[in-house]
């Protein structure tokens, strides 16, 4: 039963990842070969998210993975897990940025209308598969899916993404005052990471800015 039960959770969230990848190509308007990327980067950062969270869940149970890992692999994360995954990626971009191997801002411009569509269609099934109660975080998720669509069919930058980030991470903040966290993709999250949050995209995007000034000067 517990395991039918965690199947039926992956699936829901695999099939509301497959309905943010579908939207972000029905909706973008640049070329064929800038969606292929787009999609290309989010699905690998995707994965390499998913196996920090295995990961995350071997740091944050190391003794009990020592003694049975398939009880600690077998099972989704926990809030722990999320938490060390978001810093293991941020890291990992940081370094590839570094490097020269990543376009961030290509990434940054198709993961937020990636993650809002994810979000919504999680939650639409969560309330009418799952039954789940309706909770005020969904609304909040509408209300950015709405705004991103309608401009993205004009025009839509990394400035944008990352701004709307910030605003993501600040509604979510309000919203997580109320219990004490908040419930985004099935992960419990506490306050003070939608807190690091916004510190994070406030920081990527004043420097961003900053070097986009000193090329023109």
């Amino acid at each position: 039963m517990a395991s039918t039960t965690i199947m039926k959770s992956i699936g829901i969230l695999i099939a509301s990842f497959i309905f943010g990848m579908v939207l972000l190509y029905i909706v973008f308007t640049g070329t064929k070969e800038k969606r292929k990327q787009q999609l290309d980067i989010i699905l690998s950062y995707t994965i390499q998210f998913v196996l920090y969270i295995w990961l995350g869940k071997i740091i944050a149970s190391l003794d009990l993975f020592i003694q049975d890992p398939i009880a600690v692999l077998a099972y989704p994360g926990d809030s722990t897990a999320f938490y060390l995954a978001t810093g293991f990626t941020l890291l990992h971009i940081f370094i590839q940025h570094k490097r020269g191997k990543i376009n961030e801002e290509l990434l940054m411009e198709g993961f937020v209308p990636v993650f809002f569509a994810t979000s919504f269609f999680y939650g639409f099934l969560q309330i009418t598969v799952e039954d789940h109660s309706f909770q005020l975080y969904f609304v909040w998720i509408v209300i950015l899916c709405i705004t991103t669509l309608l401009l993205y069919q004009h025009h839509w930058s990394w400035q944008r993404s990352s701004i709307f980030m910030m605003i993501w991470s600040m509604g979510a903040f309000a919203i997580s005052l109320n219990k004490g966290y908040v419930v985004i993709l099935g992960f419990l999250l506490h306050p003070i990471y939608f807190i690091v949050l916004m510190l994070f995209f406030g920081t990527y995007t004043w420097m961003k800015r900053r070097a986009e000034v000193k090329e023109m000067v």
